[in-house]
């Protein structure tokens, strides 16, 4: 029960900081091209990263590379792979998820 519990919890966390930075996306790209926003819209929230990759060449945007993270993390709860660690396979510590839940690899394996 206390997983469950735990990543239902993680699993919001995810989800308000996507919305957040959805916001943020609109609010900032809106800004520079404001064509974009209704772009973006059109489009499946999924496919935001390769959209504004090709749009805005953004390859090392902070707000990009979260956004991937936080689309993956939210990935792997609907296929029912959350909280394993990408290279192992491993449970991934629940410390680890706590400071960042989209956190990919467990301990041994990010180091």
């Amino acid at each position: 029960m206390r997983m469950t519990v735990s990543l239902e919890l993680f699993k919001r966390r995810l989800e308000v900081e996507l919305e957040a930075l959805r916001k943020e996306v609109i609010e900032h790209y809106g800004q520079v091209q404001p064509a974009i926003v209704n772009d973006l819209h059109a489009i499946n929230y999924s496919d935001w990263p390769d959209f504004l990759e090709q749009h805005f060449l953004l390859n090392h945007e902070p707000k990009l590379s979260r956004l991937i993270q936080l689309e993956a993390a939210i990935a792997q709860f609907e296929i029912g792979q959350y909280g394993y660690c990408a290279d192992c396979e491993e449970p991934i510590e629940l410390e680890l998820l706590d400071n960042d839940p989209a956190t990919q690899r467990c301990k041994a394996c990010s180091h």
